[in-house]
């Protein structure tokens, strides 16, 4: 188990959850738990039931809206989302309440820093989660989100951005139109202001951060997090694994046996996070990771954990948001003249990519006219069903698919 918080901390906390959150109560009355009895995490924790993040949504269905883990109400809330499942999750009203300052101190992130922030501010807490750190620290935010490319990379030119936030793609897509267009204008390479960016959701791979470095004299930086958790750990200056956050505690199991792992071995991440409004107590988040034992160069002596190396269960992550079978089964269901889809995430030119195998129902789609509107009818519900819009739909007569798997990913691992 590894935290950075006291006894006395983590007790309050619990102790509060208690009170005001249903779902925690029953966890510790569960264990036979009193909160005038708890002692240190390592004591208590490993008494109370692991909760799969799977489990959330229907929990929510159980006991609406929040499944009983919301302390407090809605007045102890700023905002509610919705991440695919569905889940609700929420912001409480503390200025940083997702713990998200750390990570971008730590970046050297601060007053005078304008940031690009391209994560969606639409039901998505990504965003948020990036503008109250960037706020914190005394920056400045563009809320960019999800406007076109071509105005998000004028802005870059335009604005003294001094920091990005967002997907590694779309910061690599951003700077190709950038380069593009200065090509075409017969300029070599425009200069930015650019000097720091800021990723999670999405791997960044070395050849990129190099390419920012050494191309654009970006520092880059990755950081891990979850909708419900809020931010989990980040990079530092040494860029040697990511240091836990002061808000998280975080335990690396064995997935089948809910045992704890040998130190610097493989298992899932399972966190609790110390969230007045949001209590979440032992949440099963799907990762697998491993910590680093050796000490950071950097000098902080918090743990590190050596990001995300893996899934375990059906849950895959496109472009940031993870897509689970049953929403492709619901997918198929809810667009007249289909059988079944067969899903597959792959990934083109460093990109992550949709691809949507369709199989029609008897009769449907035989003309060119009718192939086309049943496409756009599927590329729409998804876009509005998984939030992530398909590169590809194609169409397959009845029993085409034959033993395809509902949702795979061929992406190298």
């Amino acid at each position: 188990m590894y935290r950075r918080i006291s006894d006395s901390e983590f007790a309050a906390f619990l102790s509060n959850a208690y009170s005001g959150a249903p779902a925690v109560r029953r966890l510790l009355d569960e264990a036979g738990l009193r909160p005038n009895e708890l002692g240190p995490p390592e004591a208590v924790l490993p008494r109370l039931r692991v909760t799969r993040k799977e489990e959330l949504s229907a929990q929510q269905q159980e006991d609406p809206p929040f499944g009983g883990w919301v302390s407090g109400g809605m007045s102890s809330l700023r905002r509610v989302f919705v991440s695919p499942g569905p889940i609700y999750n929420v912001e409480g009203t503390r200025l940083d309440d997702w713990g998200a300052a750390e990570a971008f101190r730590a970046a050297g992130f601060g007053p005078g820093d304008l940031v690009l922030n391209t994560f969606t501010y639409h039901l998505s807490p990504a965003a948020f989660m990036i503008e109250a750190g960037v706020l914190s620290l005394g920056g400045t935010v563009v809320p960019a989100g999800t406007m076109s490319r071509s105005e998000q990379a004028r802005l870059l030119q335009q604005l003294p951005v001094t920091g990005f936030a967002g997907l590694p793609s779309y910061l690599r897509a951003l700077l190709a139109t950038i380069l593009e267009e200065s090509r075409a204008g017969g300029v070599s390479k425009p200069r930015l202001a650019l000097r720091r960016a800021w990723f999670t959701a999405e791997r960044l791979d070395d050849d990129f951060r190099q390419e920012l470095a050494e191309e654009w004299d970006v520092k880059a930086f990755q950081g891990y997090g979850t909708a419900e958790l809020g931010i989990v750990a980040y990079e530092c200056e040494a860029q040697q694994g990511m240091h836990l956050v002061e808000q998280v505690i975080v335990e690396v199991l064995d997935p089948a046996t809910r045992e704890p792992v040998p130190e610097g071995e493989v298992g899932e991440l399972v966190v609790t996070a110390l969230r007045p409004a949001y209590p979440l107590v032992r949440l099963a988040t799907g990762d697998l990771s491993r910590v680093i034992p050796e000490p950071c160069r950097c000098g902080r002596s918090s743990p590190r954990i050596a990001g995300v190396l893996g899934r375990v269960g059906a849950g895959v992550k496109v472009r940031g948001m993870f897509i689970y079978p049953h929403q492709i089964e619901q997918l198929a269901r809810a667009v007249p003249g289909i059988a079944r889809i067969a899903a597959r995430v792959g990934q083109e030119g460093h990109r992550d990519c949709l691809w949507l195998d369709v199989e029609t129902q008897a009769g449907e789609a035989h003309d060119p006219a009718a192939a086309a509107a049943l496409k756009e009818a599927v590329t729409a519900a998804a876009q509005d069903r998984l939030r992530v819009r398909p590169d590809r739909v194609e169409l397959y007569p009845p029993g085409q698919l034959g033993d395809r798997p509902v949702l795979a990913d061929s992406r190298q691992k």
